[in-house]
């Protein structure tokens, strides 16, 4: 006698009374890079002929990234001198000079 059913569509074993959720579910295939893991959003084919998945990693702009960099020199600043820069370029030209240094 059995206790579960299974799914036909992905296999799964159900509980009885169960319904199966695979049909909603989009399952995403997973692709790990640097130690991370990431979905992939499709694959294309290189010159080469190989299959490259498309992997969704997350992107920051340019103008976000500027402004983290700068709140960052800015907090290291006022943590190294104890009070905060006359300016946040003199903050970033501080941190700039101090990273040249090592």
């Amino acid at each position: 006698m059995s206790y579960y059913t299974t799914c036909p569509k992905c296999g799964a074993s159900l509980d009885p009374g169960e319904k199966c959720t695979c049909a909603n579910e989009k399952a995403k295939e997973i692709y790990e890079a640097g130690g991370r893991y990431y979905p992939v959003d499709g694959y294309i084919t290189s010159k080469a002929g190989t299959m490259v998945p498309l992997v969704g990693i997350p992107q920051m702009s340019d103008r976000k990234w500027q402004k983290a960099a700068e709140r960052n020199a800015i907090d290291n600043y006022t943590r190294e001198h104890g009070k905060p820069p006359e300016s946040p370029e003199t903050a970033l030209k501080w941190q700039r000079q101090k990273c040249e240094k090592t």
